[in-house]
């Protein structure tokens, strides 16, 4: 698996939480809620936060006080690893020179939002060790924050108190290559449960969808090589990152009606395609 995007896509993942989305992240005083959430400052290219955070269900919040988009992305990587090893195996599957290794688990994430934006979700983090890094990049450019430094370490203990989970008004399954959602989603708050069933890596970007554009148009022309040139016919809207086999996450949206999809970008194992070339695209439209 590489982790190679189509950058066109990637820049529409750099306005997340404006039109369309009044706010980010689960506000329910319940479950992970009670807790505090975790909040990490993003700027270029480095996160302000704690070092060390408890673990279970806990809400991750990002706030960006940058100049331009950045992610909160978590990878989890075992005691025999360094951050040295994790960089150098994120360049290396970026490049595509070699695939992401199998001893990096991904427990979710926060996608890119727009300078002054601010997203959370909740994650199960394991106690453990993590890397924090974004792969946004600047406008005109096709280097990712991560290769500029925008990559540190978080220290995961075991949980102080047992956190329950928020109540779902959806749980939206992913599989090879699907989205499977429980029920629909209407205008206002609403929290998403998100399971991957596998087998491979996935995850699920939440977008709007410009006036006469659809979902099919948007993968289509992500096909195209070289990508687009100008801003994607979409608005980010949030959603998870990028989720091991069997891992989940919740995430709270607060929509206004009109046209969205979920839609998938993780490379696929065997060929790098992205998976919504496969079909991994799922539009809705929420009233």
């Amino acid at each position: 698996m590489r982790l190679r995007r189509f950058r066109w896509a990637m820049a529409g993942t750099a306005v997340a939480c404006v039109a369309g989305l009044a706010a980010c992240g689960p506000t329910d005083d319940s479950g992970a809620g009670a807790r505090a959430p975790v909040t990490f400052t993003a700027t270029e290219y480095a996160y302000d936060g704690p070092e060390s955070i408890s673990g279970g269900l806990t809400e991750i919040e990002l706030v960006n006080a940058g100049e331009q988009a950045h992610a909160l992305l978590f990878m989890g990587f075992p005691a025999d690893k360094t951050l040295d090893d994790v960089a150098a195996a994120v360049g290396a599957a970026t490049d595509g020179s070699a695939g992401i290794p199998e001893w990096l688990t991904f427990p979710g994430g926060i996608g890119g939002i727009a300078p002054g934006g601010r997203a959370s979700a909740v994650l199960d983090l394991a106690p453990g060790q993590y890397a924090l890094l974004s792969f946004e990049t600047a406008p005109g450019e096709q280097t990712p924050d991560v290769a500029k430094g925008m990559l540190r370490a978080l220290a995961v203990t075991e949980a102080e108190t047992v956190a329950t989970a928020p109540a779902a008004d959806v749980t939206l399954d992913l599989a090879d290559y699907s989205f499977e959602m429980s029920g629909t989603l209407a205008a206002g708050e609403q929290t998403i449960k998100v399971v991957n069933q596998g087998p491979q890596l996935h995850e699920a970007i939440v977008m709007r969808l410009a006036d006469g554009v659809t979902a099919a148009d948007f993968v289509e022309a992500m096909s195209q090589q070289p990508p687009p040139s100008g801003p994607p016919p979409v608005t980010a809207a949030g959603g998870m990152g990028p989720l091991s086999l069997g891992a989940s996450g919740f995430v709270t949206l607060d929509l206004e009606p009109g046209r969205y999809m979920f839609i998938c970008f993780v490379p696929d194992a065997a060929d790098g395609a992205p998976h919504a070339v496969k079909g991994m695209v799922k539009e809705i439209t929420v009233q």
